[in-house]
Formats: C-alpha cells, structure tokens, sequence
C-alpha cells in the first residue's frame, strides 16, 4: 500500500535519536574500563616485595648470606665451607722411619747397632812340667824347676806358689829361653815358712803362653 509523506518523513529522526544515545554511552564504558585495568595492576603489584623468595632486593641486587629454599621458597642461611690446615694433617711418626733392631748387624756390633767392644785373644795354653823341687839347706829356701813344652821365648815370668793349710806363699824369677823349650827356675826364701809339708805347683806366664804344673809336695824342716 502507498505510503503517506507523512509517514516516510518520521523514520529518519528515529535513527536519529538512537545514534545519539550510543555515542553518549561510550565515554562511560571507556570509563569504567580504564578502573578496572587500574585496580588489577595495584593487586599485582603488592604482591612483590624486596628480598623475597627470588633472592633479589628492591634494587634488583641479590641477597647476601641467603640461598632460597628450592621447595617452600624460604631463605636460608648458608655456612662457610671449613678449609684444611696442612700443618693440621697428623702424619705417622713412625712411617718411612727404619728400626735399629732390624737392620742387619754388622762385625762388632749389637743388633741394635751400637758399637761393641771386641774381647782381645788371651794367651795360649802352655804345658808346663815341673821336673824337681825341694829344700836347699845352703840358701834356706825351698827351690824348683821346670820348663814350658812347645814355648820358646823371653820375657815370660815362672812362679812357684807354696801352700799349706790356708797359708800360701810365692815366689818369681824371669824365664829363659833354650833349644827347643823354656826353662824356669825359681826358690822362695823359708823364713816365711813353717816346718812341715807344703805343696808346690810351678807355672808360667806370657803374653803369648801361660799354664801352671802338677802339684808335687816339698818338706820344710
């Protein structure tokens, strides 16, 4: 059906009023937006804090002393790692060191090392024979001889050694040598000795013999 001009006139300003009320709302909407953002971005923000769990200050250094716990987030302090003395290292005494009592020992030493002094050889056994012994009236003395089998040499000392009961007396002479041995004679003076029996015993001393005979019995008057 033809419409009126009338009617075809009113349909533009309707559009009319409803743009304008659109563009009044979009300031407020704008608004409320910017708000919103605003309040968002303060909650963030008072969540961070200087020296928190991320081991960092508020000038973005890191703390010092502290290292963040890696399950609840905590710091916590560390302990200087000790250092080693090596004056502080006890070593043995004992090692490497050699024990005197093991080590070899050498001729003339202990086992333990220290220097030990030798035993110088003694003189050799002589035979030594006494051939007779008695009274000598004329020079009041009991006298005797001998000789030393196998020894020939000056210098060694023959001695007649007199005793009865506790009593011993002795005499000496120098020994001479012959042929093939060395010959002692030898007296002891009598006014030291009482009447009665006494056993006599030669013998002879070196330093390269010495010995001493059988017994043989002599009467003192």
């Amino acid at each position: 059906m033809p419409t009126s001009p009338a009617h075809r006139a009113g349909r533009p300003g309707a559009a009319r009023l409803g743009l304008l009320a659109a563009l009044l709302l979009l300031p407020a909407c704008g608004a409320a937006a910017e708000d919103g953002a605003g309040a968002g971005d303060g909650g963030a923000g008072a969540t961070a804090a200087p020296g928190t769990a991320d081991g960092s200050t508020a000038g973005g250094a890191p703390a010092t002393g502290t290292t963040a716990s890696p399950s609840t987030g905590t710091a916590v302090p560390t302990s200087p790692v000790p250092t080693v003395d090596d004056t502080d290292v006890v070593t043995d005494p004992g090692y490497g060191v050699e024990d005197p009592g093991e080590k070899d020992a050498e001729p003339g030493t202990d086992e333990a090392g220290t220097d030990e002094p030798e035993e110088e050889p003694g003189p050799a056994a002589a035979d030594v024979v006494l051939t007779w012994s008695g009274w000598d009236g004329a020079s009041g003395q009991v006298q005797a001889g001998g000789y030393v089998t196998g020894v020939v040499e000056a210098g060694g000392t023959c001695t007649l050694t007199l005793r009865s009961g506790g009593q011993a007396v002795t005499g000496t002479a120098p020994a001479e040598p012959d042929a093939s041995t060395t010959v002692c004679a030898v007296g002891v003076d009598g006014a030291g000795l009482g009447s009665g029996t006494w056993t006599a015993v030669l013998g002879y001393r070196s330093d390269a013999a010495a010995g001493s005979s059988d017994e043989r019995e002599v009467e003192v008057p």
